[in-house]
C-alpha cells in the first residue's frame, strides 16, 4: 500500500507541477505583433496602432508613445535602448520616451547586435525582386545588394554583424558575405526551392542557419555551408 501511495503521490506531482501558459490581461484589443524585454519585470509589446505596451511584472500598462502606425517589429539591446519597426520608421525608447529614429526607412523586420548594427529588411509588394535590406553603421543607412534582388524579406538573425541570414518570399534564404575576404560585403542567395514565404530565421553558428516557412508541411529547415 505504501509503495502504491509514493507511486500515486509522485504521479500526481508529476502531472500537475507542469508549466502551463496562462492569459495576462494586456488592456488593448489591438493586435500585438512583437515582444522583447531584459526581465520578467521589464517587458515591452508593439503592435498595431501604434500601441505600445510595458510589463511591470504585474499588470501591463500601455505608453503615451505618440506612434500611430502598426508596429510590426522590434529588438533592443538594454533597458535604455530598445527599437520598434513600422512600415514607414524606426523608433526608438531611450528608457523614459520614443521617438523617431529614422523616418525615411521601414519595413518588415529589424535584427542587429547594436545601435550601431542594425539590419531593417522588408519589401514594397510580393513581386520578384522588390525586396531590400538595409544595413546602419552607427551614421548612416545604406541600401545592401544580392546578386539576384531581394524578395521581399520576412526575417532576419545572426550572430555577429558580418553573420546575418535573411528569409524572404518564394523560400529565398540570403546570407551577408564578404566578398573575396575584402571587406566589401553583399549577400548570396543560398536556396531556392523552399517554394513558400520564410517568415522566421535563427542563426546557431557560422554557415548554420534554421528557418521556418509560411505554408505547407510542418518542417524546419537548416542550412549548413562547409565554406
Amino acid at each position: 500500500m505504501k509503495t502504491l501511495f509514493t507511486i500515486l503521490f509522485a504521479f500526481n506531482c508529476l502531472v500537475y507541477s507542469q508549466p502551463e501558459w496562462a492569459v495576462v490581461p494586456s488592456g488593448t484589443t489591438s493586435n500585438l505583433n512583437a515582444i522583447w524585454g531584459t526581465s520578467p519585470d521589464n517587458i515591452y509589446a508593439v503592435g498595431n496602432g501604434g500601441v505600445v505596451l510595458h510589463f511591470d511584472g504585474t499588470n501591463w500598462a500601455q505608453m503615451n508613445a505618440g506612434i500611430s502606425e502598426n508596429l510590426v517589429s522590434m529588438i533592443g539591446f538594454s533597458a535604455n535602448e530598445i527599437y520598434a519597426l513600422s512600415s514607414d520608421a524606426v523608433y526608438k525608447f531611450n528608457g523614459i520616451s520614443w521617438s523617431v529614429f529614422n523616418a525615411a526607412q521601414g519595413g518588415d523586420v529589424i535584427w542587429g547586435t547594436s545601435g550601431n548594427d542594425l539590419y531593417v529588411g522588408g519589401g514594397e509588394n510580393n513581386q520578384s525582386g522588390s525586396g531590400f535590406i538595409f544595413y546602419y553603421n552607427g551614421n548612416q543607412w545604406v541600401k545592401q545588394t544580392t546578386f539576384f534582388g531581394f524578395n521581399r524579406i520576412r526575417g532576419l538573425n545572426g550572430i555577429s554583424s558580418t553573420e546575418v541570414y535573411a528569409g524572404g518570399n518564394d523560400g529565398r534564404i540570403y546570407h551577408r558575405k564578404d566578398c573575396n575576404q575584402t571587406g566589401n560585403y553583399t549577400w548570396e542567395t543560398t536556396n531556392f526551392s523552399l517554394l513558400a514565404d520564410v517568415y522566421g530565421v535563427w542563426v546557431a553558428g557560422v554557415n548554420d542557419a534554421f528557418c521556418v516557412r509560411e505554408f505547407g508541411s510542418a518542417a524546419v529547415y537548416r542550412y549548413i555551408s562547409e565554406r
